[in-house]
């Protein structure tokens, strides 16, 4: 089962979601993720009507619920066009199911193709990448997944906040040019 959650708009990848599931019938795919009707364009709501039999769209479910099926599944795919950070992939990271994501800018520094999650940028990727996991034939990453939350959790910002507030983070680094580099802090 391969699932994936979020508004049913274009920006979440919906319309390449339709499409992996096109491409592999045998596979079970679930939405999970309400939008009102009036604010979905027509051609989404069209795409989701001719949806293939094989993935169905569950609605809005509770956060509870929500864990409970990454915890089940055996792929989350978050084929966002887009994001702020996405914390959908830092839930799914958490509950240890395998993960593979769009290859777009906002992952990069955090989460790395191969090491954390699994990226591709278009369906043929998508799908190579999920059968992967499905068949076993590419590694396991969940582990280093689950370590990248941690690094992110409110527990690790929290004490980098109180380091930087007490005048405890390392010193600047200097770059290669020479120049003072400030130490990145991830928030």
């Amino acid at each position: 089962m391969v699932i994936s959650a979020g508004h049913t708009i274009e920006r979440k990848g919906i319309l390449d979601y339709i499409a992996l599931a096109r491409r592999m019938p045998w596979v079970k795919f679930i939405w999970f993720g309400h939008t009102p009707e009036h604010l979905v364009p027509r051609p989404i709501r069209k795409a989701v009507a001719n949806a293939p039999p094989n993935l169905f769209f569950s609605g809005f479910v509770g956060q509870e619920e929500l864990r409970d099926v990454y915890c089940g599944a055996d792929v989350f795919a978050f084929l966002s066009l887009e994001e702020t950070e996405g914390i959908v992939v830092l839930e799914a990271l958490s509950c240890g199911i395998p993960v593979v994501l769009r290859d777009i800018p906002v992952y990069r520094g955090w989460l790395e193709d191969g090491v954390q999650v699994w990226m591709a940028r278009d369906t043929p990727g998508f799908e190579q990448r999920i059968r992967g996991i499905l068949s076993g034939t590419l590694p396991d990453l969940t582990t280093a997944g689950r370590e990248a939350v941690r690094e992110r959790s409110l527990e690790a910002v929290g004490e980098q906040l109180k380091q930087i507030h007490e005048g405890k983070l390392p010193e600047a680094k200097r770059s290669q040019s020479g120049k003072n580099v400030k130490q990145e802090v991830i928030i």
